[in-house]
Protein backbone atom coordinates (compact mmCIF):
# COMPACT_ATOMS: atom_id res chain seq x y z
CA UNK A 1 0.00 0.00 0.00
CA UNK A 2 1.03 3.54 -0.71
CA UNK A 3 1.24 6.07 2.03
CA UNK A 4 -1.20 8.25 0.36
CA UNK A 5 -3.69 5.35 0.45
CA UNK A 6 -2.39 4.45 4.72
CA UNK A 7 -3.41 8.25 5.29
CA UNK A 8 -6.70 7.82 3.86
CA UNK A 9 -7.44 4.77 5.29
CA UNK A 10 -6.32 6.33 8.72
CA UNK A 11 -8.47 9.46 8.37
CA UNK A 12 -11.37 6.87 7.82
CA UNK A 13 -10.45 5.27 10.77
CA UNK A 14 -10.03 7.87 13.36
CA UNK A 15 -13.95 9.52 11.31
CA UNK A 16 -15.42 6.07 12.15
CA UNK A 17 -13.91 6.13 15.82
CA UNK A 18 -14.89 9.77 16.12
CA UNK A 19 -18.54 9.07 15.29
CA UNK A 20 -18.60 5.47 17.54
CA UNK A 21 -17.66 7.74 20.46
CA UNK A 22 -20.62 10.51 19.35
CA UNK A 23 -23.35 7.49 19.30
CA UNK A 24 -22.17 5.90 22.99
CA UNK A 25 -22.37 9.43 24.28
CA UNK A 26 -25.93 9.56 22.80
CA UNK A 27 -27.37 6.52 23.99
CA UNK A 28 -25.26 7.26 27.07
CA UNK A 29 -27.46 10.48 27.83
CA UNK A 30 -31.01 9.24 26.27
CA UNK A 31 -30.22 5.89 28.81
CA UNK A 32 -29.62 8.66 31.72
CA UNK A 33 -32.54 10.74 30.89
CA UNK A 34 -34.92 7.91 30.23
CA UNK A 35 -34.25 6.24 33.54
CA UNK A 36 -34.51 9.84 35.55
CA UNK A 37 -37.69 10.24 34.03
CA UNK A 38 -38.78 6.83 34.59
CA UNK A 39 -37.66 6.94 38.41
CA UNK A 40 -39.13 10.23 38.69
CA UNK A 41 -35.54 11.76 40.10
CA UNK A 42 -35.11 15.93 40.18
CA UNK A 43 -32.14 16.83 38.23
CA UNK A 44 -31.47 19.29 41.18
CA UNK A 45 -31.14 16.16 43.66
CA UNK A 46 -28.69 14.09 41.87
CA UNK A 47 -25.11 14.78 42.95
CA UNK A 48 -22.34 12.56 41.88
CA UNK A 49 -22.61 10.18 45.02
CA UNK A 50 -26.37 9.92 44.79
CA UNK A 51 -25.93 8.93 40.77
CA UNK A 52 -23.01 6.25 41.17
CA UNK A 53 -25.84 4.57 44.35
CA UNK A 54 -28.59 4.98 41.60
CA UNK A 55 -26.38 3.26 39.03
CA UNK A 56 -25.11 0.36 41.44
CA UNK A 57 -29.09 -0.36 42.52
CA UNK A 58 -30.32 -0.62 39.40
CA UNK A 59 -27.54 -2.90 37.76
CA UNK A 60 -28.03 -5.34 40.63
CA UNK A 61 -31.71 -5.09 39.50
CA UNK A 62 -31.20 -5.79 36.42
CA UNK A 63 -28.54 -8.55 36.88
CA UNK A 64 -30.71 -10.51 39.12
CA UNK A 65 -33.56 -9.99 36.84
CA UNK A 66 -31.36 -11.50 34.05
CA UNK A 67 -29.86 -14.10 36.02
CA UNK A 68 -33.87 -15.22 37.02
CA UNK A 69 -34.43 -15.55 33.21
Amino acid sequence: MTRGSLAKQQEKLVKVNAEIKEQKLKIDQRLGHAIIKELGLKYIELDQVSIQNYAKKISQSINTSLQQN
